[in-house]
């Protein structure tokens, strides 16, 4: 067993050195990192992910997380899941000698790793990496810098609903309302405060979870009314692009042990990023089925015809950040604050989010999530 060594901590006027975590079960290439790596960083190994595990949940300082892929007991994919749990700030970065596409896509959907890497690649290409990863830890540790963020591109957000208000009021102080007039604004004013809000509230659920404060209030439910009713809202907004929306759920009856709130609002934003991006006439595909051979999850599953999710909303799932937009945007964008939410709220509920490549034919969003052992037994 390879005994750990912290390194020494440095003096206080002396450059900040980063500490980098190095998960491999091959001994020689482990070693080979460390002293590669040793001179200018902290350095702490791991031969297996329990090792590396517990080393991310003693320390708070690591900035970078280096996994191989393949090991045993636990692959990368699986580490990295639960490395994210466990130093949620930290950058993850996958090294691999299996070229499939579908290990990439789950180490970066599942995994949220940072950046994947091929072997055989130079310490030159690793370095890279690594430093790049530091920049993405240094971006995530800032929650001043957060928070100025996430109030700009609210405070623009709110700008339309008190434009209506004050619209509103200077017709009334200039005595020119009538009563067409009252209806409008009072109808603009109510869209928009709806949608302000309900922004505030998924954006308020976002923050808390990230920073693992939101305590959930779990009931058993059926979800498939649910669904239904978040189906029912987006209808209107789907038929105006002239889309038609199928849904196929499951014969047998099952349950969930979900937060009704968030479980809602999660649908909510699956649907809401489906209708935003699929072609005009198009399709949308809602589809409930197990997952598992032992049927102990269920996948809800949304497809459409569109383009796919933007490459930019797919890196923000790698990062844990506060802010799921960018100071200088105009607005929320739906799938910069739909997807984050919907990953953390797959999160607290035990399960997890993929996401289609970039290029596939069809754009698909799906949520696994556990059911309840009861329904095991009578399905």
């Amino acid at each position: 067993m390879l005994t750990l060594a912290y390194s020494r901590p440095t003096k206080e006027d002396a450059p900040k050195r980063h500490r980098i975590l190095i998960l491999d079960d091959d001994l020689p290439v482990l070693l080979t990192l460390k002293r590669a790596f040793r001179r200018d960083y902290d350095v702490d190994v791991a031969l297996n992910p329990k090792q590396a595990l517990e080393i991310l949940y003693a320390r708070d300082d690591i900035a970078v997380v280096l996994s191989d892929m393949k090991m045993p007991g636990m692959d990368g994919v699986a580490f990295l899941k639960q490395a994210f749990h466990a130093a949620p700030q930290a950058a993850r970065i996958m090294l691999t000698g299996d070229t499939n596409r579908d290990t990439a896509i789950s180490a970066l959907n599942e995994g949220r790793a940072f950046r994947f890497l091929e072997k055989p690649c130079s310490t030159e290409e690793i370095e890279c990496a690594i430093l790049d990863g530091i920049s993405e830890f240094e971006r995530n540790t800032q929650p001043g810098k957060n928070i100025v963020q996430v109030l700009a591109g609210f405070q623009k957000k709110l700008n339309t609903p008190l434009q209506h208000i004050a619209s509103y009021a200077k017709l009334i102080e200039n005595g020119s309302v009538t009563a067409q007039s009252m209806k409008e604004y009072a109808e603009q004013i109510r869209e928009s405060s709806s949608e302000v809000l309900e922004s505030s509230e998924t954006l308020l659920d976002l923050m808390m979870m990230q920073s693992g404060c939101f305590t959930p209030s779990f009931e058993v439910l059926e979800p498939t009314p649910w669904i239904r009713a978040s189906i029912s809202k987006f209808r209107r907004l789907a038929q105006a692009k002239g889309i038609h929306i199928n849904f196929d759920t499951l014969e047998e009856r099952f349950e969930l042990e979900a937060d009704p709130t968030i479980f809602a609002r999660a649908l909510d934003a699956i649907l809401r990023t489906a209708v935003k991006h699929a072609q005009i006439d198009g399709n949308i595909s809602v589809i409930i089925e197990y997952a598992g051979e032992d049927r102990s999850h269920i996948t809800i599953k949304v497809s459409d015809d569109g383009p796919g999710v933007p490459e930019q909303a797919r890196k923000i799932l790698s990062q844990k950040n506060m802010m799921p937009f960018q100071a200088s945007d105009s607005k929320f964008e739906t799938h910069e604050l739909c997807l984050p939410y919907i990953q953390s709220v797959a999160d607290v509920h035990g399960g997890s989010l993929d996401i289609s490549p970039s290029g596939a034919e069809t754009s698909y969003i799906s949520m696994t999530l556990p059911i309840t052992p009861q329904c095991l037994s009578i399905c």
